[in-house]
C-alpha cells in the first residue's frame, strides 16, 4: 500500500497461474473412448479446467477433418472404440465428468455441436442421446421414435427422429428451408432430395 494524498492506493500484480498436469493424471481421447468411466472421470475432477478445454478443442479439430484422412482415421478408431464398449449404459454414463459425456456423445454421433461451450444440455438429455433414445439433432431433441411413431425406418437406431432423418440415408444434415429436403405431409417423414 501506498498512500498518496491521504488516500491509501494498492498496487496489485496480477499473478498467472500456471497448472501443471503430471503425466499420471493425463487423459486423452483415446483414453475416454476405451477406459471405464469410473475411472477416467476421477481423473478428471482433478484435471484444469483449461485441460479439460483443450481436450474438447482437440476432439473438434478432428470431427472437422481439416488434416483430411489422417483426422478422419484417427475419429473412426475413437468412434468404433466407444461404439463397441458394452459398459456405457445409462447407469454408468450418470457417474460420467460432465466433459467426459460431452466428448462420449460426441464421438459417438459424430457431431462437435455437442462440444460447443454455448451448447449445454442436460447430463440426462446427453445420455439420452447417447443411447438413441433422444433426437440426436441438437435444435429438436425430441424422443425416439417421435410422435409414437411405430414404422420399421424409426424403430432402427440411427438416433434421428423422423422429422429431421432420410428416410432413404438415414442421416441428417444442417441445411434447412432448401429444395433439399421433402417431406411428406401425411406421415411426417422426409428424404433428401
Amino acid at each position: 500500500k501506498k498512500m498518496e494524498n491521504g488516500k491509501a492506493e494498492i498496487n496489485c500484480l496480477e499473478q498467472k497461474v500456471i497448472h501443471r498436469v503430471s503425466s499420471a493424471d493425463k487423459v486423452t481421447l483415446q483414453d475416454i473412448a476405451r477406459e471405464s468411466v469410473g475411472t477416467i472421470c476421477e481423473k478428471m475432477h482433478r484435471l484444469p479446467e483449461e485441460y479439460l478445454e483443450e481436450l474438447k478443442n482437440g476432439l473438434r479439430v478432428i470431427l472437422e477433418g481439416g488434416n483430411g484422412s489422417q483426422h478422419r482415421e484417427e475419429f473412426f478408431i475413437l468412434q468404433k472404440f466407444v461404439q463397441g464398449r458394452t459398459d456405457l449404459t445409462a447407469k454408468t454414463l450418470v457417474r460420467a465428468h460432465r466433459v467426459q459425456l460431452e466428448i462420449l456423445v460426441a464421438i459417438n454421433t459424430g457431431i462437435q455441436g455437442f462440444l460447443h461451450p454455448s451448447i449445454s444440455l442436460s447430463q440426462n438429455s446427453l445420455i439420452e442421446i447417447f443411447g438413441y433414445k433422444r433426437c440426436r439433432n441438437i435444435a429438436c431433441q425430441n424422443q425416439l421414435p417421435a410422435d409414437d411413431c411405430t414404422c420399421e425406418i424409426c424403430n432402427n437406431t440411427s438416433g434421428f427422429c423422423n422429422l429431421c432423418m432420410c428416410v432413404i440415408c438415414n442421416k441428417f444434415d444442417f441445411e434447412v428451408n432448401t429444395c433439399r429436403w421433402i417431406g411428406c405431409d401425411l406421415c411426417s417423414h422426409w428424404t433428401h432430395t
